[in-house]
């Protein structure tokens, strides 16, 4: 496969929703994370109900397209999702990437398969949800 089919209309889409993201002002829950292999970095802030489903996101991501696209899907299909979810939606991405399941776990993850097949850019798409984890977690910064 091409490195030009990953760069396909709706991935770049995604990337260019996420470029128009903001952070949050106060969020509820915060987490930075840094591919160490390329550099690209997502910073991603969360508000959660009482219910403990997300009712607002901000993000900032810089780095590589694919890492600014998994960003822009976060960003528009998080809301009113249920924390324990979210805890649980890098290891399916994961086993969806690998080849190992054929679920999703949001709506429009489907763009991304052309990237099952450049393992070494996995880490891009997985670096959004690796910060909402952490952020939920309160392994990043927690604030509340």
């Amino acid at each position: 496969m091409d490195t030009e089919q990953l760069y396909q209309d709706r991935i770049l889409a995604f990337a260019r929703a996420a470029r128009q993201q903001t952070r949050l002002v106060d969020p509820g829950y915060s987490a930075s994370v840094t591919n160490p292999s390329c550099g690209d970095q997502v910073q991603l802030d969360l508000e959660l109900d009482a219910a403990g489903r997300i009712t607002r996101i901000g993000a900032v991501a810089t780095g590589c397209a694919l890492c600014e696209a998994a960003t822009g899907l976060l960003t528009e299909t998080l809301v009113g999702v249920h924390r324990d979810d979210v805890m649980t939606m890098d290891t399916h991405l994961t086993r969806w990437l690998q080849g190992e399941s054929d679920a999703l776990c949001l709506d429009g993850q489907e763009a991304f398969t052309p990237v099952r097949d450049f393992t070494t850019r996995h880490g891009c798409v997985r670096l959004p949800f690796q910060a909402a984890a952490k952020a939920i977690k309160g392994t990043g910064c927690f604030i509340n």
